[in-house]
């Protein structure tokens, strides 16, 4: 993961939950700028107003996310990601047209994407 080299973090639990983040403890000195920057962020969201809003929050962090406007956008893009650079987190809608951010999350969690 992009934010710690917790081993936690690192064995790629397949479900990440509030629960399990309060047990992850990370080290505020092993996040720097160029972790951050090298974060790779999908935004999944179909309302255009809601991406921008979106896209400030993150730059406001130090992150660019790419975005998808539904979760077949949303699977295409995590499928054709390059092998070095695979999305580090998932910002997903639940509801879009054509696919919702269920479906896809569950397609996404069963290794369809």
């Amino acid at each position: 993961m992009c934010l710690s080299s917790d081993e936690k973090v690192s064995t790629g639990l397949p479900l990440i939950t509030h629960h399990y983040l309060k047990d992850v403890e990370i080290d505020n000195e092993d996040i720097t700028e160029q972790n951050i920057n090298s974060c790779r962020v999908l935004l999944v969201e179909d309302n255009r107003i809601n991406q921008m809003v979106a896209q400030g929050i993150l730059d406001n962090f130090g992150l660019h996310a790419d975005v998808a406007a539904n979760g077949i956008e949303a699977l295409h893009s995590i499928r054709t990601a390059p092998d070095d650079s695979l999305y580090d987190l998932v910002l997903m809608d639940c509801q879009m047209p054509e696919m919702d951010g269920y479906e896809a999350t569950k397609q996404i969690r069963a290794g369809k994407a």
